[in-house]
């Protein structure tokens, strides 16, 4: 039988080895890359690991005011379906700034097929992250000015 600092060793060396892949935040090397983890891990809070603290930090204030569920929040921000096919369009980097235009070949929403879209990145260290800050500073502005409710009351 082994003694007992031995085997204490041994679980501290492996809980120390084994700790940081499980903690371990996603991260992408390069602005495709986000879309191709995006995709991956849509639907999980993972994804929010591919956006700015800036961006976050703005979702969450518009979940607070809103009392949106994380699983929606997720939802909204893992917006590339694990099904769906795209083709990325047109590609444009600058420093630590890149702009993606996405179009939908499939999307398990019909009228998504054939969609385009425009996605701005910035790069915060090493990883490649979405910036979507102004869209929701946009949402939670209109929000509190009660512009989000007049909108939906003119459309019925």
């Amino acid at each position: 039988m082994k003694p007992l600092p031995e085997i204490i060793n041994i679980f501290f060396a492996a809980v120390i080895i084994l700790t940081p892949g499980c903690s371990k935040k996603i991260e992408a090397g390069s602005p495709e890359e986000v879309l191709f983890l995006l995709k991956e891990k849509g639907g999980t809070s993972e994804v929010m690991n591919l956006y700015t603290d800036g961006t976050v930090s703005s979702l969450k204030r518009y979940m607070n005011l809103t009392k949106m569920s994380e699983e929606s929040a997720t939802d909204v921000l893992g917006f590339i379906p694990a099904d769906a096919a795209y083709d990325i369009t047109e590609k444009k980097i600058e420093g630590d700034k890149a702009v993606l235009k996405l179009r939908f070949t499939k999307h398990h929403t019909e009228n998504l097929a054939g969609y385009t879209m425009e996605i701005n990145m910035v790069k915060d260290g090493k990883a490649w992250k979405i910036n979507r800050e102004p869209d929701f500073k946009k949402l939670v502005k209109a929000y509190e000015s009660g512009g989000a409710e007049r909108y939906l009351k003119n459309i019925r």
